[in-house]
């Protein structure tokens, strides 16, 4: 009887070590829980199970939570990692809490093959298939951050550097712990300033944001100010707690508008100039014109002025143009199409003079059809001041008096072809006549000034003085006779009814005569 007591005393020993040994041994499916150096568990950790004194550890808890801090709801990654030199089997518990014990926020596997929950889930821990390790091992899951209002929150964490001996004897546990703070409330405001909402159209605007920490313009831009054409913008701006705010610009360009007000000044025979009001942005103007009736346009490019004159253009012809707007290197539609007729060329006249006497001198052209009015100008050699006499139309001479005999004369002409005289020929170059001496009653025969010659009968004549004027056949008989009282001016001779042939015109004044022969053919 006493060796059977003693028996079964002896097997109870023998399990209750064994039980014990188990107790204290390492738990590689995992801790219990409350086992996180907590205040929860009143800060029990892996000593609660295997022998030793803990070490305090930094940084072995680490997230992807802001600086800023956490925001409620939001999901975070949580690593653990336990670093234990020459070990090969690892353990942890981790639980987030506030310092009163509560539990805060949800812990999430993301593998239940190497971590579970435990303790209603207040509690993560390692699993046997997330044991194994080499000098290290890390664990990772995921927790979604409590409400508002939670505030700070300690993720706490022992950990286990076993040497899978089945004993807890040279086992190492480590406690540390990471702190987050709940996040101010994130709010973000985008606005957008412009150096100007409306512009021109090859203008670009400087768009502004503020409000945020960053900020990503529809361009594609992250700059904090851009450069842009006309068009709506949008940034997003983004603060350094990770909320988001939009705003939107739209910049408008004015209008690519062509020039208003478009005329015509100064037509003439070979050019014009023409003139429009000035268009809001332009930087310039593009003139095309052609002769009405044909297909090509010519073109004439100015910059920021507001008339052009069109030089190399045929007389009496009729032109249309049109005015279009440059802005940079955009151009606008050209404007309505506009019509002006040239003039004739007007060309400075040939005048030539013909003395008449030592008193007087007669200048004579050909009539041009554009003139409207003939100028001619004379002075004495060295004299500052013109003599000038007008003359209208038509008419193809001019007789002179009043000279100083035996000196020299410069003269020149023009002629008008509007009646304000500002389309003219412009003068022509400066020519010389000498008037002779005079020595007494000479008698002298002079030339008779008459034009056109030959003609149908109408015959102008130069009067130099006043006299008989007599027309003789070639027989020499009398066929017509005027008394002339006027030597200031040319008279218009009509012998139209005399027949075809040659005859003489005859003017006698007191000191001498004046002959021309002229020829009648109709």
């Amino acid at each position: 009887m006493k060796r059977k007591l003693l028996l079964v005393l002896s097997v109870a020993a023998i399990v209750g070590a064994s039980a014990l040994q188990n107790q204290l041994s390492s738990r590689p499916e995992g801790a219990p829980a409350a086992v996180a150096a907590d205040p929860s568990s009143g800060f029990t950790d892996c000593t609660d199970c295997h022998s030793g004194t803990p070490t305090t550890v930094s940084n072995w808890i680490t997230t992807n939570i802001p600086a800023a801090g956490y925001t409620p709801g939001q999901t975070y990654l949580i690593t653990a990692t336990c670093t234990s030199a020459g070990r090969t089997i690892f353990g942890f518990q981790v639980s987030p809490q506030n310092s009163a014990g509560t539990l805060r926020g949800t812990l999430q596997l993301i593998s239940t093959a190497t971590t579970k929950l435990v303790g209603s889930s207040k509690y993560i821990t390692h699993t046997t298939g997330g044991n194994s390790g080499t000098n290290s091992r890390s664990w990772t899951f995921n927790w979604i951050a409590p409400v508002a209002g939670s505030g700070t929150v300690t993720f706490y964490g022992s950990f286990l550097g076993g040497n899978n001996n089945g004993s807890s004897s040279g086992d190492l546990t480590y406690n540390s712990s990471k702190t987050v703070n709940e996040a101010l409330p994130c709010t973000v405001t985008a606005t957008i300033a412009s150096s100007s909402d409306t512009i021109c159209p090859q203008d670009s605007a400087v768009l502004t944001a503020s409000g945020g920490a960053t900020y990503l313009w529809s361009t594609g831009a992250t700059t904090t100010s851009i450069k842009v054409p006309a068009g709506t913008y949008t940034v997003t701006a983004t603060a350094a707690a990770g909320c988001t705010a939009s705003k939107s610009k739209l910049i408008i360009s004015r209008a690519k508008s062509f020039p208003t007000g478009i005329t015509t000044t100064n037509v003439f025979g070979a050019s014009a100039k023409i003139n429009w009001l000035k268009a809001t942005c332009a930087t310039g103007y593009r003139i095309r014109y052609r002769a009405v009736g044909t297909t090509t346009w010519k073109y004439a490019v100015v910059g920021d002025t507001n008339t052009k004159t069109i030089s190399a253009l045929a007389a009496l012809t009729n032109y249309e143009y049109q005015v279009s707007s440059l802005f940079g290197t955009l151009t606008s539609t050209y404007g309505t199409l506009k019509t002006f007729t040239t003039l004739c060329n007007c060309p400075v006249p040939t005048v030539t003079p013909t003395i008449i006497s030592n008193l007087k001198v007669s200048f004579s052209w050909i009539d041009e059809s554009c003139s409207i009015r003939h100028t001619v100008q004379y002075r004495k050699l060295g004299a500052t001041a013109w003599i000038t006499k007008n003359v209208g139309d038509s008419v193809t001479s001019l007789l002179a008096g009043g000279l100083t005999p035996n000196t020299v004369y410069q003269f020149r002409s023009k002629v008008d072809c509007n009646t304000a005289a500002t389309f003219n020929s412009g003068y022509s170059a400066i020519g010389t006549f000498t008037t002779p001496l005079r020595v007494g009653n000479t008698n002298a025969v002079r030339t008779l000034n008459c034009y056109p010659n030959p003609s149908n009968g109408q015959f102008a004549v130069a009067i130099p003085e006043t006299g008989k004027l007599k027309v003789y056949n070639m027989l020499m008989q009398e066929v017509y006779n005027q008394n002339i009282t006027n030597n200031e001016n040319t008279i218009n001779l009509n012998l139209q009814e005399l027949p075809n042939g040659l005859y003489v015109i005859e003017l006698t004044s007191n000191d001498q005569k004046h002959l021309s022969k002229i020829e009648i053919q109709k």
